[in-house]
């Protein structure tokens, strides 16, 4: 992988929440503020 991080696993719920973002084609900087509203940690 190019960021250095493992493969996205649904069950963790970061990553279910960023695979949320991605299929509703959310860029970098709306999957961020989604993550922070969730209490989850941004991607910045």
């Amino acid at each position: 992988m190019l960021s250095g991080e493992g493969t996205l696993y649904p069950r963790i719920r970061r990553d279910a929440a960023i695979l949320f973002c991605v299929i509703r084609k959310m860029n970098l900087y709306e999957t961020d503020e989604f993550l922070t509203s969730i209490g989850e940690n941004g991607i910045f």
